[in-house]
């Protein structure tokens, strides 16, 4: 049986700031999408510090702060990500879920991933 796999990339936009509080705003597949977003919170960028209001944005956080705080807004490919033709549960719930949530089962490490270690 051969395996037929895709790779894709993850982008995600960053607000970097100068107190090192940076923000996420997306992280998504679709470099389109990010590139919208990239976009759109650079046009506000420039509004708020010509028009001397704080930047504000409700997503992924409701924050509202000093523009000049803002040193950077970056669209970068952050990882590849492998997609297989066959069902793969552990990479369907880290997908879905993060990778600590797939290392974690209900109230702790799931034995059947975790080999328990040195004894």
């Amino acid at each position: 049986m051969s395996k037929v796999e895709e790779k894709k990339q993850i982008y995600e936009v960053w607000i970097l700031r100068r107190d090192e509080q940076h923000i996420c705003c997306i992280s998504e597949m679709s470099y389109d999408k990010c590139f919208e977003d990239w976009k759109k919170l650079v046009s506000d960028w420039k509004s708020s510090i010509s028009e001397k209001t704080p930047f504000s944005m409700i997503t992924p956080v409701v924050t509202a702060f000093d523009p000049g705080l803002i040193t950077e807004i970056t669209l970068r490919p952050v990882a590849s990500v492998t997609e297989s033709k066959y069902d793969n549960p552990y990479q369907q719930k880290m997908m879905r879920d993060g990778l600590m949530s797939t290392l974690k089962g209900g109230n702790g490490p799931t034995p059947d991933i975790l080999d328990g270690g040195y004894r």
